[in-house]
């Protein structure tokens, strides 16, 4: 309440709990997420098979709000770490938290 000047219960209800069920349903379906997909090629290459392979790209920035200081954070950043990257996060410098952690 202090910090956002926002009710309590919707803080709890967007941001804690949004982000509490978004990182289940990564923990969840990390075996998909990490599985190959096979493919049948076309006749023509007939002796061969081919699948895609999802590999991780590199690091993504992940800069934060002022107004859902967590939520906006946190989804990227467990969408980054479930596909296997790196993250740096950089926290909105105009939220009285964020003020208090740096």
């Amino acid at each position: 309440m202090e910090d956002l000047g926002r009710n309590n219960f919707l803080t709890e209800a967007w941001e804690y709990n949004g982000c509490l069920e978004y990182c289940n349903h990564h923990i969840d379906n990390l075996d998909t997420y990490m599985k190959d997909i096979y493919d049948d090629p076309a006749i023509i290459w007939s002796p061969c098979s081919s699948k895609v392979r999802y590999e991780p790209l590199g690091v993504a920035l992940i800069m934060g709000s002022w107004n859902f200081p967590y939520f906006v954070v946190l989804k990227p950043l467990v969408t980054c770490i479930s596909s296997g990257n790196c993250a740096v996060i950089k926290p909105s410098e105009l939220g009285a938290c964020s003020a208090k952690v740096m």
